[in-house]
């Protein structure tokens, strides 16, 4: 699975700073298989600008 702006993505909500386009954010994604397998993966995020076509057709995401 590819993470991606266009397909699937991480949003952050409801966040107690601003994060600014380039900063680096430090994530841990915690994942399981289909076996019930946890798995941790520590990677690093770099802020991108939400401009007007980074997601067009996916609407406001209030339901995530």
């Amino acid at each position: 699975m590819a993470l991606d702006a266009d397909g699937y993505h991480v949003m952050f909500m409801g966040l107690l700073a601003q994060v600014k386009e380039g900063d680096q954010v430090p994530l841990t994604l915690t994942v399981e298989n289909a076996k019930g397998v946890k798995e941790s993966i520590k990677v690093t995020a770099v802020a991108r600008s939400l401009t007007a076509d980074a997601h067009s057709g996916h609407g406001d995401h209030s339901g995530h």
